[in-house]
């Protein structure tokens, strides 16, 4: 069984404990990264999410579900890519085996690109709201 990450119409398909390392990570990144209560409080919104089990082994990660303001998103997004840094450097997960990391390096860039244009289309949305008034 697989799980999706998905953005509108992208999905990236990727293996349920993929999918529970990407979370896994981003729950360690987002927890020394976060600044303030507001960004605290996305890591423990997450956090909440994986401990009640609506993370469970094939499950759809909507992004704009999950992360459904602009600054949520802007905090995810260099949450995911940090994640990327991280394995390329060997400071995240166990790189005693190295078959793992070019996939999830790339899964993390994926989950951020998606993020990213996620933040692009919603600010053209406030940018013709604006240009309309």
């Amino acid at each position: 069984m697989s799980s999706d990450i998905t953005y509108k119409s992208q999905s990236l398909w990727i293996s349920n404990q993929r999918l529970r390392s990407l979370v896994s990570f981003a729950l360690e990144v987002g927890d020394e990264t976060a600044n303030g209560p507001e960004e605290t409080g996305l890591v423990e919104r997450l956090r909440h999410e994986d401990e009640s089990g609506l993370l469970f082994p094939g499950c759809s990660f909507d992004l704009e579900q999950r992360f459904p303001s602009v600054r949520a998103k802007r905090f995810w997004v260099s949450v995911f890519y940090e994640i990327a840094q991280r394995i390329f450097l060997r400071r995240l997960g166990n790189h005693e085996i190295d078959t793992w990391q070019a996939s999830a390096i790339c899964d993390a860039q994926s989950v951020g690109r998606m993020l990213t244009q996620a933040i692009r289309e919603s600010e053209r949305v406030v940018q013709r709201q604006e240009d309309e008034q």
